[in-house]
């Protein structure tokens, strides 16, 4: 059966979504690493370790993996939830609150167990979601004034 980039993406979805279950801190890099360790190349097939080969490998695991991030990333800057297509854990008793969240740290980006992260990461998360109400506030005004005049014009 085929492997489709569509399969590799919802694979990367499973491995993200089993580890911030579980309260795991996982990294870009180790992401990469397993989803590449978890389709070894086959030793009897010469063309599956050409370099060109490799290089593809990693490039489409590595597409894959910022393409989950990018999607938290959105999800933090104020993206629609009901268009997500990586669903995180809450923590038990809030609505909101995600059991991890991506943070670039000086090593790299992480996925950070809520409890893992600084108060300075969280104070960040807290300005972000702050700054992307405001946004959706002045949308929300816009839409507002151009809906009133609308409605005086007709």
């Amino acid at each position: 059966m085929a492997f489709s980039p569509s399969d590799l993406y919802q694979e990367v979805l499973l491995v993200i979504a089993s580890r911030a279950a579980a309260g795991d801190l996982t990294s870009r890099a180790w992401l990469v690493t397993e989803i590449l360790h978890s389709h070894p190349l086959k030793r009897d097939r010469k063309r599956d370790r050409d370099d060109f080969s490799i290089c593809c490998r990693n490039l489409a695991v590595s597409a894959a993996v910022d393409r989950a991030l990018a999607q938290l990333k959105h999800q933090d800057e104020g993206g629609d939830p009901d268009q997500a297509e990586l669903e995180i854990p809450t923590l038990p008793g809030y609505r909101h609150l995600r059991r991890v969240y991506p943070i670039r740290r000086t090593e790299g980006i992480f996925l950070v167990p809520l409890d893992q992260m600084t108060d300075g990461e969280i104070a960040a998360k807290i300005d972000t979601y702050r700054a992307a109400s405001r946004g959706f506030a002045a949308h929300a005004d816009e839409l507002n004034r151009y809906l009133t005049a609308r409605k005086r014009a007709a």
